[in-house]
């Protein structure tokens, strides 16, 4: 029974204390707000310590004494307060243990009571004194096993106490050093503030001096600004007169300004005559090759006839017409004969088939028309030299009459041009083909060339174009100059002078200009076309 009540008892050691409430006063002194970290080492560099107590320097001498002095109370009631907290929390921690001895010590008891109750009832052969003996040696043990757990508590006690006095006198120690630094500081303070009040009178000083200066300076510039002034003045003066100088100019070249424009509203309205006589050549060009194909189909029908035997190009004297031969000049008659000997071409044809139309007797009356056509228009282009301003005029004329005259040739078929030709003139007969042909040839010395300067004028390039390499249209002019039994075309030279250089050279620069505008016109109207058509058309050419 004394063993089994021995073993439901635990004796209590001192490592079943609550180790929160012995290690609480070291804990609540190492958590305090006021301690935080460990004091700054004395020994620490000027840097360091100036830049701890940067923000002493921004209070006076009397404030840092001041707070030198409430430091001093709150480090005083801070240590008094931290002792007394530790000894109140060492208190509890022992009031505490001893409240847990003596429950320990009540339960004890009661179960000892029990126990001794129970032993009595069932084992009646133990004699008291025994259960007594029992007893007592069990409580004598808890007794001294409770005297132990004071004497470690007491013994833990102890050494809490001593460690609190290490820590006050570390905490002494700590406050007497920040006295010292305190001490420091107020003394360094002092010394900043004598800096500062020197420097203070430095700058002052300095700033008087600068004032002083700045003042000497500024009468200076006045001065200066002054003198600059006046000459602005008289340059301003200057300046006036100059702006109604150049006013007055101002005004002039408004004036020819205004004048320039209405030469050029001029120059718009001859730019646009220019433009519809410029469509006028491009419709002529255009029935100009329209004529040469044809031509070239009447050819191809002659040299048929002339393979078949029906036409021969040996002329006949006794087919010679005195009548026409009368209409113009031997050195007109030579030049033609020249240019019709030496490179014959679709223009001489197309010129043969029109003096022919004059030489066949019978006539119908559209071609009786076109002869009073030509010969009006011949007898206008004779006065084009005396009247430069009406050439545009006469193309025109000769456009619309070959549009009215040659329809019959070009909207003929190859094969029955010159059936329809023959028929037209009321000759059915083959046999004069060869009449025709001498006639043709002899007739072409009375074609007019008093159309000189047109032709040259509007006609292409021959230098350089496609129509002077094929011989397409000859230069005339130069080719009757070279006649060398003509009379009359020296007689008609001007005599060549300054004035007669400037009119060749303007005519020259006109007719440079006038190719180049015409080139520009058909290449805008050709890439409008293909603008117009769109890409894909482009593509398929």
């Amino acid at each position: 029974m004394i063993s089994s009540s021995q073993r439901n008892l635990t004796p209590l050691t001192l490592t079943d204390l609550p180790k929160s409430s012995i290690s609480a006063p070291a804990s609540k002194h190492s958590t305090d707000p006021w301690k935080g970290q460990e004091p700054t080492s004395p020994t620490l560099s000027t840097a360091s310590f100036m830049s701890s107590v940067s923000w002493m320097a921004e209070k006076s001498a009397s404030e840092v004494v001041v707070l030198l002095k409430n430091a001093y109370t709150v480090i005083h009631l801070t240590l008094a307060a931290e002792i007394g907290r530790s000894l109140l929390d060492n208190n509890r921690i022992l009031k505490s243990k001893y409240e847990n001895l003596l429950d320990q010590v009540r339960q004890y008891q009661i179960e000892a009571n029990a126990d001794g109750g129970d032993e009595t009832s069932s084992m009646r052969l133990i004699s008291n004194q025994k259960a007594r003996e029992a007893i007592i040696e069990s409580l004598e043990r808890k007794n001294s096993e409770t005297q132990k757990l004071l004497d470690n508590a007491i013994q833990a006690n102890e050494v809490m106490a001593h460690t609190n006095d290490r820590k006050t006198r570390k905490l002494e120690h700590e406050i007497s050093l920040l006295r010292g630094n305190l001490d420091i500081a107020a003394e360094k303070i002092q010394e900043l503030e004598e800096a500062r009040q020197q420097l203070q009178e430095r700058c002052r000083r300095s700033d008087e001096r600068e004032v002083e200066q700045q003042q000497t300076e500024d009468k200076a510039m006045l001065r200066d600004l002054t003198e600059r002034l006046t000459l602005l003045k008289s340059e301003n003066e200057t300046l006036m007169t100059t702006k109604r100088t150049v006013e007055e100019r101002l005004a002039s070249a408004l004036r020819d300004l205004s004048a320039l424009r209405k030469q050029f509203e001029q120059f718009e309205f001859t730019r646009k005559g220019y433009d519809s006589l410029q469509e006028a050549y491009e419709r002529q060009f255009l029935h100009i090759s329209e004529l040469n194909a044809s031509l070239e189909e009447h050819r191809h029908v002659l040299s048929r006839l002339r393979d078949r035997g029906l036409w021969s190009p040996t002329p006949s004297s006794s087919d010679y017409h005195g009548d026409a031969r009368s209409t113009v000049s031997s050195s007109t008659l030579q030049g033609q004969r020249l240019l019709s000997t030496a490179k014959p071409s679709l223009l001489g044809e197309l010129q043969h088939a029109w003096n022919k139309g004059l030489h066949v007797p019978m006539q119908p009356p559209m071609m009786r028309e076109s002869r009073s056509e030509i010969s009006s228009t011949s007898s206008r282009r004779g006065q084009s030299r005396l009247r430069p301003s009406t050439s545009f005029a006469k193309l025109r004329d000769l456009a619309s009459m070959t549009e009215q005259n040659l329809t019959s040739f070009y909207n003929a078929p190859s094969e029955y041009a010159m059936e329809t030709i023959l028929a037209t003139a009321g000759i059915t007969d083959r046999s004069v083909l060869q009449k025709v042909a001498r006639l043709l040839e002899e007739d072409e010395d009375d074609s007019l060339y008093d159309e000189d300067e047109d032709v040259d004028l509007f006609g292409p390039d021959r230098t350089s174009s496609v129509y002077g390499s094929h011989d397409l249209y000859p230069c005339i002019p130069n080719i009757l100059s070279k006649c060398s039994g003509s009379p009359s075309s020296s007689a008609e030279q001007p005599s060549q002078g300054v004035i007669g250089q400037i009119i060749q050279s303007l005519r020259s620069l006109f007719r440079a200009v006038f190719r180049w505008c015409r080139f520009a016109v058909i290449l805008a109207a050709a890439v409008m076309i293909n603008l117009g058509q769109g890409p894909d058309a482009m593509l398929e050419k």
